[in-house]
């Protein structure tokens, strides 16, 4: 279970989809889980879900643009789905400006043999959205979990402060690994992982 697109960079004001997507290579038939998303920044303007893959729904996707949330809990009466396709397709419109993410929170999918048995799911990626004013100045994303966080701009990954980006750096960072000091969270997770080691290995 996904989100399309992964990534976007929108203006305020502006309409646009979100598909969550099932992608499987079994059959399954039952599909639910919740959008996590910003509402100071977010709101969803209408919902799809007449899709070819759920047909029958025990909880139609209904949102509350107050909580920034999106629930839905569906199944298909026309047999198992294996494959890729949109299980329903959501309009938010940009209210405001910011980064952060459009997360699936607590996924379930139901395999199709008549036992209700749990399909192993792949862990769901938050799919990263900036607003930004009509302007042009974009915020950049700072953080991968439910809410955005919004900050003037991301920690330096030129540690040693030479103005270049070498060994010397990542040297420094390894320090500091498995610590929650901020000058090293390069993702404001609160965290310093290996999502930040990836980000100063790309630097």
């Amino acid at each position: 279970m996904l989100i399309d697109p992964a990534d976007r960079v929108v203006t305020r004001g502006e309409i646009f989809d979100v598909n969550v997507v099932i992608r499987s290579s079994i059959s399954v038939n039952v599909f639910a889980g919740e959008l996590y998303f910003d509402p100071s920044i977010l709101a969803v303007d209408s919902i799809d879900y007449n899709t070819s893959i759920a047909d029958l729904w025990a909880e139609r996707p209904w949102y509350s643009n107050g909580n920034g949330t999106l629930n839905f809990a569906g199944g298909s009466t026309k047999g198992g789905f294996e494959g890729e396709g949109t299980l329903i397709k959501v309009t938010f419109r940009a209210i405001g400006e910011g980064a952060g993410v459009i997360s699936i929170h607590d996924p379930r999918i139901l395999k199709h043999d008549g036992l209700g048995t749990d399909a192993e799911i792949d862990r769901p990626i938050d799919a990263i959205f900036t607003v930004r004013a009509e302007n042009g100045d974009v915020l950049t994303p700072q953080s991968n979990t439910m809410r955005f966080h919004v900050v003037k701009e991301a920690p330096s990954t030129d540690l040693n402060g030479d103005g270049r980006h070498t060994i010397a750096d990542i040297s420094v960072f390894l320090l500091h690994l498995s610590t929650d000091d901020e000058r090293y969270d390069f993702n404001m997770d609160g965290r310093v992982n290996l999502e930040d080691l990836k980000i100063i290995l790309g630097s």
